[in-house]
């Protein structure tokens, strides 16, 4: 990768230096020609005041130049015949054009010509001066000045790979942190913060990580607990059906369809339970319709009547709130199935069902005359998959309330009693924890 942003950086600089140096060398060459002939004609001018009027005769040329450079000079008189100096015998056309024209300047053969007209206080014209140079001096300042460019040129693409390697490092840091946080999600940390780097594609591309990372973390974590909450919700109609499975096989039973009907019960019982709970790890909380609160303690009476009544126990339920709240039915039944199910298995006497208006919605409360010795916050720690006793039934059921934005809470420890406060106008739902 680095290597690929080397060479788009350099490629795209040299790419915009060559469509601009052919051009741009044409116009420094013309420039170059342009200030030579300009240079060659303001040394004719310059010589033309210092040598003496071809009108009188053949002349001698004084010193002209600096001695370091070749340029020669010549003088013509007004027809044009060379009277002094280096250059041909007759004008050419740079020195016949500065006889009509004051000045003139070209490239004849392989020399540069300037040549400047003479006259007594700039009257009549009486010849021209004409100066040369190897049109090779020429192109080597030429050459030298587009060389300069050329350089500039070089020195322009290595500072597009310098600044190619710097991006390359810029951009690598914050996407060698977004591998790094892309391993730890991918190894199973979903609590994983992709880092930000200030730069608004990368950051879009965290926020997804950890947009990622959250939903993933909810299905996860959901999987594990429908794992460990159907092996505790099971365990009731399990010992159910084998409580009358042994019972027939030590006492049997006349009627052999009631038998039936009870294993059948707690069987249906195990079916509902699993499907309940996959609802519950599968729900996002996408939609929540009204449900009566009467008909949600209705329905646990009819579950649960049965199972009191085996076990010598009396449950009575009031169902006189008459509103209506926003959840999920499935949820709600569950937490009132792990309360009933605890009052049933570890609580003593009748079981109250009941439920309320109060200021902030309506509250459910299941009681019996039994005792606790744990602390409220003890009643709802999970304990571990498999562990006997209390604890993950009623964790589960303080976790399904959460997430219906509902609340579960040990009201008094003598007698037992446990409350369940539900809203009545739909809530923001806490996501599920484990």
């Amino acid at each position: 990768m680095r290597r690929r942003i080397l060479l788009t950086a350099v490629a795209v600089c040299a790419l915009g230096i060559a469509v601009l140096f052919v051009p741009f060398s044409l116009l420094v060459r013309d420039q170059s020609r342009a200030e030579d002939l300009l240079e060659l004609q303001r040394m004719a001018a310059v010589a033309a005041h210092r040598i003496p009027d071809p009108a009188f005769g053949v002349i001698e040329m004084p010193q002209l130049g600096d001695g370091e450079s070749e340029h020669f000079y010549a003088v013509y008189d007004r027809a044009g015949r060379r009277v002094a100096g280096d250059g041909p015998a007759t004008a050419d056309p740079v020195v016949a054009a500065a006889l009509t024209q004051t000045a003139a300047a070209g490239v004849i053969g392989d020399e540069i010509i300037g040549a400047v007209a003479l006259g007594p206080g700039g009257g009549e014209v009486t010849g021209a001066v004409r100066v040369t140079e190897p049109l090779a001096e020429s192109f080597a300042r030429t050459r030298d000045a587009i060389a300069g460019i050329l350089g500039l040129a070089l020195a322009a693409i290595a500072i597009a790979a310098v600044a190619g390697s710097w991006l390359f490092r810029r951009l690598l840091l914050p996407l060698d942190r977004l591998r790094s946080a892309a391993g730890r999600l991918g190894d199973g940390d979903f609590t994983v913060t992709a880092p930000r780097s200030g730069l608004p594609e990368l950051d879009q591309v965290a926020a997804a990580v950890d947009s990622a990372a959250e939903r993933i973390g909810r299905l996860v974590e959901r999987e594990r607990a429908f794992s460990a909450d159907a092996s505790h919700q099971l365990k009731t109609p399990l010992a159910a059906a084998k409580v009358v499975v042994e019972t027939e096989l030590m006492v049997p039973r006349a009627d052999r369809t009631a038998v039936l009907h009870e294993t059948l019960e707690a069987l249906d019982r195990m079916t509902a339970t699993v499907t309940q709970l996959l609802t519950l790890a599968r729900d996002d909380h996408s939609a929540r319709a009204p449900i009566p609160v009467d008909r949600l303690l209705t329905d646990a009476e009819q579950r649960w009547a049965s199972a009191f009544h085996r076990a010598g126990r009396r449950l009575h339920v009031d169902d006189g709130a008459g509103v209506d709240v926003h959840a999920s039915a499935t949820a709600l039944a569950h937490v009132l199935d792990v309360l009933l199910d605890n009052a049933l298995h570890h609580g003593a006497g009748s079981v109250a069902l009941a439920a309320r208006r109060v200021a902030q919605g309506v509250v459910v409360t299941v009681a019996d005359t039994g005792s606790v010795a744990r602390s409220a916050d003890q009643m709802f720690h999970r304990r571990q998959p498999g562990a006997g006793g209390t604890g993950i039934g009623l964790a589960l059921a303080r976790t399904l309330a959460d997430a219906e934005g509902a609340r579960l809470r040990l009201q008094e420890p003598d007698p037992t009693t446990f409350e369940l406060l539900l809203p009545t106008s739909p809530a923001s739902p806490i996501q599920r924890r484990a």
